[in-house]
């Protein structure tokens, strides 16, 4: 069976196409790096003909304010096109990566969210990418309809080989460089971006049309993450850590 997979060259994106391949998939790549645009219609239009199913895994993912408009632009406009040029090429099936930050983010440290939480929107409205992705996800959700399935997965932070561009590995890089500023409060949820992948494709194939799906594998503080990198790297939690001043995170 032949599939699409935009930002088939990133962090997850790779993942997934070699996830894809491992089980017969005929994959079609589509990324910005070999030539493709997510807000080209025509062009993912013609990567689309003769597909059945698509994965959507291009994005951005910044911090800064700065980046807000070209995020929103990217996976907004962007996931508008894709979903559109998908239907209109005949796809029966669409699976989204999105992020848990549109659901499962909150300032409660003994809350574990689920799919069907309140949508957090003080806490996301704070946070570019995380508002990017939940107008995203809200566009790809109201796409799905008979004949045209759109499932959402929604992975934490993806961690992992292969991130050639730090775009979620790049904190990791920070404490093993001995650059790590504080140990933020708060915690966060992991997971395995090679499990993600194989999350992605469960999605397509038991998946329900307008649905999302958390995936995460581990939960800890930030102490114990950072703690846990300097265990697993053998590096000195001290050098790495020039200040203990606790910053706000959610």
């Amino acid at each position: 069976m032949k599939v699409l997979v935009t930002g088939a060259t990133g962090f997850l994106g790779s993942h997934l196409v070699v996830v894809l391949e491992g089980r017969g998939y005929e994959v079609v790549r589509f990324a910005r790096s070999t030539g493709g645009d997510v807000l080209d219609e025509a062009s993912v239009r013609r990567a689309a003909v003769g597909c059945e199913l698509g994965f959507h895994c291009a994005g951005r993912v910044s911090r800064r304010q700065a980046d807000a408009e070209e995020m929103y632009r990217v996976h907004v406009e962007g996931t508008r096109t894709v979903l559109d040029a998908c239907a209109l090429a005949g796809l029966r099936r669409v699976v989204v990566a999105s992020t848990s930050g549109t659901v499962a983010v909150g300032d409660d440290p003994h809350h574990v969210a689920t799919e069907t939480d309140p949508v957090p929107m003080g806490i996301i409205a704070r946070w570019p990418y995380y508002r990017a992705k939940f107008f995203a996800e809200q566009a790809a959700l109201s796409r799905s309809r008979d004949g045209f399935d759109v499932v959402c997965v929604n992975p934490s932070l993806l961690l992992g080989p292969g991130d050639v561009r730090g775009s979620s590995t790049d904190d990791v890089r920070i404490f093993l460089e001995g650059e790590l500023p504080a140990v933020p409060s708060g915690g966060l949820s992991f997971v395995d971006a090679r499990d993600a992948a194989e999350a992605m494709c469960l999605a397509m194939e038991r998946g329900r049309g307008g649905e999302r799906y958390l995936v995460g594998a581990c939960n800890l503080s930030m102490t114990a993450f950072v703690e846990r990198l300097a265990r697993v790297s053998g590096a000195s939690y001290r050098a790495r850590v020039r200040s203990y001043a606790s910053v706000h995170s959610v």
